[in-house]
């Protein structure tokens, strides 16, 4: 299994949130809670998570903390384990690829 990153955790967040309604708004509701229960994990107890739904008229900017690399994720391996290098990488082929699981690989056409 590959060790993880924020950015390949993130990115498959956000890719089954968009294919699975119950889980999205159990993420909204409580999204440490919903990350644990639905990819069998338990993340450190001093990590906080917020979710927050943008629309039309709103839109959000997440600023990188100063000084720090944030929560320390590289310990988690598993379920989450995803074939792209990044969240820009999985967001571009997201709307190719055939995958229509929970898992951001690369496609049979794909690189």
């Amino acid at each position: 299994m590959s060790t993880l990153n924020r950015a390949t955790i993130e990115a498959q967040i956000v890719k089954k949130s968009l294919k699975d309604s119950a889980f999205r708004q159990s993420l909204i509701a409580n999204p440490k809670a919903a990350i644990e229960k639905s990819y069998g994990i338990t993340l450190p107890a001093d990590v906080k998570i917020n979710v927050y739904e943008e629309t039309a008229d709103i839109f959000n900017i997440v600023l990188p903390a100063t000084g720090s690399t944030g929560a320390d994720l590289s310990g988690l391996t598993g379920s989450v384990a995803m074939g792209w290098g990044s969240a820009a990488e999985c967001f571009a082929e997201c709307t190719q690829c055939g995958n229509n699981d929970t898992t951001c690989q690369p496609g049979p056409t794909e690189e």
